[in-house]
């Protein structure tokens, strides 16, 4: 039963990602191929459904992100690695998506984004202490200021300028900024790194 339910949110979040939330259980029954009555036997309302679906994706990016922290990668391979994990989940939802959110149920955008934020700004603040005990990040980078400046402005001027304008595109968006920020905090060791890294891909 759990894992039917997890299948229907499943079918149902990518229908939210492209045509937004104004639609009808009845039209995301039809859209995922199963009757409204069967949406019902797992959800009571469409907000359940919608509550349901953005708090496995908050999970599921939060299970990507881990990857900042491996110990199995050095701090600059794995915040470049999270933050295209993070870029990817952004990239897979529409501006319509976003606005109908924020517009419509800003209970839900608040709580689960809240959550996913303050997930993000965990993992980079710990990816800078990484870097530091590495030696490839200066040692007297401010972890809280940066940190917090990193994921303020990454997130804030995707949701506000990438997603809706579409100038830039969110991949090139996202490996800029990331490229940007650690040419700032490393060391010369850790620039070394960086251009090693880049040239492998």
């Amino acid at each position: 039963m759990a894992d039917r339910k997890g299948k229907y949110a499943e079918k149902a979040m990518d229908v939210f990602r492209h045509d937004g939330l104004r639609l009808s259980l009845d039209e995301i029954a039809g859209k995922i191929g199963v009757t409204k009555k069967t949406l019902y036997n797992h959800f009571e309302s469409k907000e359940e459904l919608l509550g349901f679906c953005i708090h496995s994706f908050v999970t599921e990016m939060k299970g990507a992100m881990h990857i900042m922290v491996s110990d199995d990668l050095n701090a600059i391979e794995a915040l470049r690695r999270g933050t295209t994990e993070m870029g990817t989940f952004f990239r897979s939802f529409s501006p319509v998506f976003m606005y109908d959110l924020k517009k419509l149920y800003p209970e839900i955008a608040n709580t689960e984004h809240s959550t996913g934020f303050g997930f993000f700004l965990e993992n980079v603040k710990q990816n800078i202490i990484k870097g530091k005990k590495e030696n490839i990040y200066k040692k007297d980078t401010d972890v809280e200021l940066i940190s917090q400046y990193f994921v303020f402005s990454m997130v804030s001027f995707f949701l506000n300028h990438v997603l809706n304008e579409g100038e830039i595109s969110a991949h090139t968006y996202f490996n800029t900024v990331v490229d940007y920020h650690l040419n700032a905090i490393s060391t010369d060791h850790g620039r070394e790194l960086l251009k090693e890294i880049k040239s492998n891909k």
